[in-house]
């Protein structure tokens, strides 16, 4: 049996349900009397209406014996003592453990890990997909929302299954579509103005060679001086950079030991390349021993920073803006060098599975979808310049 519903305070309720009686003895009369057994229930709602809406609702949970009680968590609390665990517990490999770290503390907790577990609601849920934004003020692609609210659905189902919540709060909320676009990519000649514009830079060898073989940016970050075969002219993908740490607190870097599709490649290297990253070879080394070895030893990393620390992908996006705009093209993401080698490849008569198996792609229809739409002006320009070969000779009357 339940007691009314009253207003504790503002958007604030409480009820009570009797539990049955215990026997009490008076212990200085050793009289005994009963005692009412009550449980009660504090609910947020603004309306009575809603509030009895949740107050039935317990009761009915009550009933059937699937109540669950509220966790007094924090969800930053339950995600780092409780999720983290039961992933490492569940066998998950260093590396993808780590991958959820990283996305739950940099992506999740900063806006919703001081939210008690049992308030967190699909609103604040739906509230942090629409604002959530990235270190540099911009907002995260479709893709990226949909991968961050995958892994509080995943936590925050394994809350369920401790009966720390009653349901999955995520289940009401629905994942940001996306949308295919056609994929952007510099043109040859802005490829050539973006390396002129680079060569004094320290970018300029880590530009030429995304330009160039198309590794993902993250592949190249990670890729170690043992990786590059100057003899056989090739480069071998194995693993990626996922946190490039704080070097000034300590914080040491995460490298994934694979790639994103968890394979291995071997990447050829055209000559000029092969030219370019030997000439910045003997600047990496003056830099190794202006500093006496350091992280460059440490890490032996391509691509560092001049003290041989990992470079940081959010850094790159904004120097290499100044280039773009020196070079006078359009400020497209480091991504679309990627973009750039596969359309220019294509364009150049490479077929689908070599481009596909250079991009470390799981499938040619992968390639397929992201790329060839983007030649579409190729073969209008193509379809162009027959019409007016055949115009010149005579063969085609445009009249008739």
């Amino acid at each position: 049996m339940a007691s009314k519903l009253y207003r504790y305070r503002k958007n604030s309720w409480r009820f009570a349900v009797s539990q049955g009686f215990t026997k009490v003895t008076d212990p200085v009369t050793g009289k005994t009397r009963l005692k009412r057994n009550q449980k009660w229930f504090t609910i947020t709602a603004r309306t009575r209406k809603e509030a009895e809406a949740k107050m039935a609702e317990i009761l009915d949970q009550l009933n059937k014996g699937t109540y669950v009680e509220p966790s007094k968590k924090t969800l930053a609390e339950f995600l780092r003592e409780d999720f983290i665990p039961h992933l490492q517990a569940k066998g998950r490999s260093p590396s993808t453990v780590r991958g959820y770290q990283i996305n739950i503390e940099q992506h999740i907790i900063p806006h919703l890990g001081d939210l008690p577990l049992e308030k967190i609601a699909p609103i604040h849920i739906e509230g942090w997909l629409n604002t959530v934004t990235l270190t540099n003020g911009g907002r995260p692609t479709a893709r990226s929302l949909q991968y961050w609210r995958a892994i509080l659905h995943r936590a925050l189902e394994y809350a369920v299954e401790m009966d720390l919540l009653p349901r999955n709060p995520v289940d009401k909320v629905k994942p940001p579509k996306v949308e295919r676009r056609k994929p952007e990519s510099f043109s040859r000649e802005e490829l050539e103005k973006i390396l002129d514009a680079a060569k004094s830079s320290r970018y300029y060898a880590l530009i030429a060679t995304a330009a160039m073989t198309g590794a993902r940016l993250g592949e190249l970050l990670a890729l170690r001086w043992d990786a590059v075969d100057f003899e056989q002219g090739t480069i071998t993908i194995r693993r990626t950079l996922l946190d490039t740490g704080n070097q000034r607190t300590g914080r040491e870097p995460f490298f994934k030991e694979t790639t994103k599709d968890n394979e291995i490649r071997v990447v050829p290297m055209a000559a000029p390349l092969v030219s370019i990253l030997k000439n910045w070879r003997k600047r990496w080394i003056e830099e190794r021993m202006a500093i006496g070895g350091g992280y460059f030893d440490r890490f032996n990393l391509v691509f560092p920073t001049e003290t041989g620390w990992p470079m940081s992908e959010s850094n790159i996006n904004r120097d290499w803006k100044v280039i773009f705009e020196k070079a006078g093209v359009r400020k497209l993401s480091p991504h679309k060098l990627r973009h750039s080698f596969a359309t220019r490849a294509l364009d150049a008569g490479a077929d689908l599975d070599t481009v596909a198996a250079i991009l470390g792609h799981s499938s040619v229809l992968v390639t397929k979808q992201f790329y060839v739409d983007s030649r579409e002006e190729a073969k209008k320009s193509a379809v162009n310049r027959l019409a007016d070969f055949l115009l010149s000779t005579g063969s085609l009357d445009a009249r008739s």
